[in-house]
């Protein structure tokens, strides 16, 4: 939430009332600001948005049920795609990367692989981005903000990501919607939660007064 906030205040949400914000890791992780209010919940637990379910008995994921956007669009679940279709025979220089131990691969080698012309890994980003992109598209669709705002690691493999994210929520989201929401990459970096925590206390100090 402090990182939604910190994008929306100094970065990449600059100027408009309403956005989403993916952090995307070893998890997927969310901030939804709506009318410029951050949108907490009554226990605060709002915008769990790595736990949309998009998979009826799919894989497991972290939080002990299955078939979570966490469990397909995180790094973690980028990795598994990778293992899983190295498992199945797929050719691939991630082989040689990982040394031949497939629980070594990192999203990182991913992005390497897709970098150096490698097809298999440009499959695997490019599933990957269209579970996240099947989520945000109901994002889309529910909460039809301007800007859907991500960040973490994953958004260093850069257009190999963005594009079929772009594409999957044009393609799976209501067309006025789908046009109006901006996906773009976070301004802030690392600070954006620092930053968004200050950001939170000062909107308090001014409502308060």
């Amino acid at each position: 939430n402090v990182a939604c906030y910190g994008e929306y205040w100094l970065g990449a949400g600059q100027g408009v009332d309403s956005m989403v914000l993916l952090t995307l890791g070893t998890g997927v992780g969310g901030g939804i600001v709506l009318f410029g209010e951050l949108l907490r919940g009554i226990d605060g637990t709002a915008a769990e948005i790595g736990h949309l379910k998009v998979q009826r008995d799919g894989r497991p994921c972290g939080c002990g049920s299955r078939g979570c956007l966490e469990a397909y669009a995180s790094v973690t679940g980028m990795v598994r795609t990778a293992i899983e279709g190295i498992g199945g025979g797929r050719k691939t220089r991630l082989r040689d990367m990982c040394g031949g131990d497939t629980e070594r691969i990192t999203g990182e080698m991913i992005s390497d692989a897709v970098a150096e012309g490698d097809s298999f890994a440009r499959w695997v980003m490019e599933e990957t981005a269209t579970w996240l992109g099947l989520g945000i598209a109901s994002l889309v669709n529910l909460l039809n903000p301007e800007k859907v705002v991500l960040c973490g690691g994953m958004i260093a493999a850069g257009d190999a990501l963005f594009d079929p994210v772009r594409k999957t929520v044009l393609e799976n989201a209501f067309e006025v919607p789908a046009k109006r929401a901006e996906i773009v990459a976070a301004g802030l970096g690392a600070d954006s939660g620092v930053l968004g925590a200050a950001g939170c206390a000062l909107a308090r100090l001014n409502t308060a007064s």
